[in-house]
C-alpha cells in the first residue's frame, strides 16, 4: 500500500479562500488523498512534529480544523532516527506535489508537467 505524508501547507489548503481555481483544485486533491486514506487505499502517516507545527498556528479556528484532519490520519509516528530511515518509502506531499496531482486528477496530465503557478 502506498504511504503518504501531507505537509502542513497541504492540510491548511482546504481552509484557504477558495476564490482562485488553482486553490480549489489543490483543495480537491488534498481532500481526495484524505478520502483515499479513509477508504483504505492509502496509508496516511502524520507525526508529532507536524502536530507541534500546527499547534503554533495563531489562528485558533484554523488550528482546530487542521487538528480534526490530523485526527483522521491512518498512522502517527514520533520522528526520530528510526522513523527517518523508514520514511524513505513514504511519499511526502507538499503543495507542489498536490498541484501536480490535482491536474492529473482532472485529466490534464498527459505526459507533461503541470503548470507551475507559484
Amino acid at each position: 500500500m502506498r504511504t503518504i505524508y501531507l505537509d502542513l501547507c497541504c492540510l491548511n489548503r482546504p481552509f484557504d479562500e477558495q476564490h482562485q481555481p488553482r486553490v480549489r483544485l489543490e483543495t480537491e486533491a488534498v481532500l481526495g488523498l484524505i478520502q483515499l486514506a479513509l477508504l483504505g487505499e492509502l496509508l496516511w502517516v502524520t507525526s508529532d512534529a507536524l502536530e507541534l507545527e500546527s499547534s503554533r498556528n495563531a489562528d485558533t479556528d484554523r488550528r482546530a480544523e487542521v487538528d480534526v484532519l490530523l485526527g483522521t490520519a491512518t498512522s502517527r509516528v514520533s520522528v526520530g532516527s528510526r522513523e527517518r530511515a523508514a520514511r524513505q518509502g513514504t511519499a511526502i506531499v507538499g503543495v507542489q506535489g498536490i498541484r501536480r496531482f490535482a491536474y492529473c486528477m482532472r485529466g490534464m496530465c498527459l505526459g507533461r508537467r503541470a503548470p507551475d503557478h507559484g
